[in-house]
């Protein structure tokens, strides 16, 4: 029931499918692309430092990089 979408902008936008509406987003650097685990967990790779942000969606918070 959301879309996320990564951006250079340095945030990934959660929007909700069923309004189209942007619900939050999350800090994170230029994402290159996402993955996700379960319905709780996704993985954003950031496209300068090579490193991945593991976010939980439950909290809408970074958990660790």
């Amino acid at each position: 029931s959301l879309l996320l979408v990564g951006t250079d902008g340095g945030q990934l936008y959660i929007a909700r499918l069923a309004t189209g509406l942007v619900v939050d987003s999350v800090a994170v650097p230029t994402t290159l692309a996402l993955a996700m685990r379960g319905d709780s967990t996704v993985f954003a790779a950031e496209a300068f430092n090579s490193g991945v942000a593991e976010i939980d969606l439950r909290t809408r918070q970074v958990v660790r990089r």
